[in-house]
């Protein structure tokens, strides 16, 4: 009778561990990947087509030249946007998107 409540006792053991190994599994969260603030989608024709990651929307997108001098800047009423560099002469610029205190800035070279 004794070795019949030691076999009771391993399926018991075993069947928690298994339960508790699934519970851990199941509820364990993947890792996010950081998220891409802003993703250049395409440049043709002097025309930067961009897209910010969502909490920008509502802020601001800045064009600065490469010495620090603030040209221009606009709203971002959704993710998806364009900066025209028709009328700008050739070479690097500093594009800025803010919104409050987070801001991400990259070089752009116009050619």
């Amino acid at each position: 009778m004794l070795e019949k409540k030691q076999w009771d006792m391993r399926k018991i053991v075993v069947l928690l561990t298994v339960m508790l190994f699934a519970t851990t599994v199941s509820f364990g969260k993947r890792k996010q990947p950081a998220p891409e603030f802003v993703k250049i989608l395409h440049s043709k024709n002097q025309t930067l087509f961009m897209k910010v990651h969502k909490f920008f929307v509502g802020g601001t997108v800045e064009v600065y030249s490469a010495d620090r001098k603030f040209l221009e800047s606009d709203y971002l009423p959704h993710p998806l946007t364009k900066v025209f560099f028709d009328e700008a002469p050739k070479g690097s610029y500093i594009i800025k998107v803010t919104k409050g205190k987070m801001s991400f800035e990259f070089i752009y070279i116009n050619s």
